[in-house]
């Protein structure tokens, strides 16, 4: 651990303020110096965390999570103020598989990727980067590690090349060799073909067949991308083809000029000719150090960890604008994730602790249905709705009751239509549900049966 403060007096007590917090110690003269634990006194309230990026969240409980901190290891997180540490020294990335929560998995400092099939509990943890099929190189202090959500017993580990672990251990397979520390990478959501990495350099590498032994890696790196360290890249959960790409370091432009530190790409059928967008809008010119794309409203709400707090976008980038600036303090925020079930918007910062809020839903915005009209005892088909803000969970209801749905996009819903709906001719009542947190319902459409002659 890292001393950052001694108080001495000639008289007793000592105080020192360390990276784990602060701690006193009554008779610092005797032959063995024993010191009391502050942290957890009174009531509770030291939060002084220096968390990583790299922070996960239970998908099936809010309350369960993990993160990794400077010097204070990696962290579980069981619903209560005060977290466990679970392993390592440094804790760094980690990950739960979505298919079964209690396979868990970390970064320590360097090249050191353990799991745990016990939920994480302390001493349940083996190391799966060392020795035969282990990965060898060398990496940033705290290198990314990254879990394919669709296909859970794939990871991806950053060195100076991408690694690959087939069912969630050993052997790993290099992929790449990037020639310079990975410091981001990116799995689609929806798509396990699509990932997308960047080195420290600032060099960035798409893939669109990462689901076969050998994906063919090619290099993105295209102007107006600055030659500045990224932070995260991140793929859009609706849309494999839509990339985000977000920078640390200062632009020092002129006032008014863009900060560029969030950039947009819509990945092309060459991915050579992919180009890049600059969306920082108005963003201040200040360190990003993670973002989150909103499932439920991917293609504008966009959220951005900064140096000073977090950020958000209602319109693609256009405008930003900081949330809850006289709650979350004025602190360097590393990692950000969303709980989708429950809207919960979940901050790490490095020296605050963890932070999260409650984001909204957006409510659903039906614009038109095709066809707009069919006619009675006709056959069945499938009903197009269009509009906007549809969740990947949206449902569509037929006059109140629920129906089958194909989620397309955050634009388009499909529903069948079956010929005993079309029996007598009549006004229906279309609408869409978000069922994540309030289950918010769109204002009704009306789908007109017509009278069969």
């Amino acid at each position: 651990t890292e001393i950052y403060t001694l108080s001495l007096h000639d008289a007793l007590p000592i105080y020192i303020g360390n990276d784990g917090g602060s701690w006193r110690s009554l008779k610092p003269d005797a032959k063995e110096i024993s010191y009391d634990n502050l942290n957890n006194a009174g009531k509770k309230t030291l939060a002084i965390a220096q968390f990583y990026p790299g922070i996960s969240i239970d998908p099936d409980d809010v309350d369960k999570g993990l993160g990794g901190t400077q010097d204070n290891g990696t962290q579980r997180y069981s619903g209560k103020p005060e977290w466990e540490q679970v392993t390592c020294g440094d804790g760094g990335y980690t990950a739960i598989d979505f298919s079964n929560t209690k396979t868990v998995y970390t970064g320590c400092q360097k090249i050191d990727v353990r799991k745990s099939t016990m939920s994480g509990d302390r001493d349940s943890w083996s190391t799966i980067s060392d020795g035969d099929g282990g990965i060898t190189g060398s990496s940033l202090f705290i290198a990314p590690l990254v879990l394919d959500t669709k296909d859970p017993g794939i990871l991806y580990f950053g060195a100076d090349s991408l690694w690959r672990a087939m069912g969630g251990d050993r052997p790993w397979k290099k992929l790449l060799f990037t020639n310079s520390k990975i410091s981001t990478i990116a799995v689609a959501p929806n798509n396990s073909k699509t990932v997308l990495l960047a080195t420290e350099t600032g060099s960035v590498y798409a893939a669109v067949d990462a689901d076969q032994q050998a994906p063919k890696f090619v290099n993105v790196t295209k102007a107006p991308l600055p030659n500045r360290f990224p932070t995260e890249v991140a793929i859009d959960p609706t849309d494999s083809t839509v990339a985000y790409l977000v920078f640390s370091g200062f632009e020092q432009n002129k006032v008014g000029a863009s900060s560029r530190h969030v950039f947009r790409a819509k990945l092309a059928n060459k991915l050579a000719d992919t180009t890049w967008t600059d969306i920082s809008g108005d963003l201040p010119d200040i360190p990003v150090n993670d973002m989150v794309v909103d499932p439920s409203a991917s293609e504008n709400r966009l959220y951005v960890a900064s140096d000073i707090g977090v950020f958000a976008t209602s319109n693609a980038g256009k405008s930003w604008a900081p949330m809850q600036p006289n709650s979350l303090p004025r602190v360097a925020v590393l990692g950000l994730r969303l709980h989708q079930p429950t809207r919960t918007l979940r901050a790490a910062t490095h020296g605050r602790s963890m932070w999260e809020l409650r984001v909204p839903e957006p409510k659903p915005d039906i614009k038109d249905l095709s066809p707009m009209a069919a006619v009675a005892q006709q056959k069945g088909f499938q009903l197009e709705v269009h509009g906007n803000y549809f969740s990947p969970n949206a449902v569509v209801t037929w006059n109140g009751s629920r129906r089958e749905t194909h989620f397309v996009s955050n634009h388009e819903l499909r529903v069948p239509v079956y010929p005993e709906d079309l029996v007598d001719s009549g006004s229906i009542a279309i609408a869409v549900e978000n069922p994540e947190a309030d289950g918010i319902v769109s204002d009704a459409v009306n789908f007109q049966i017509r009278a069969h002659r």
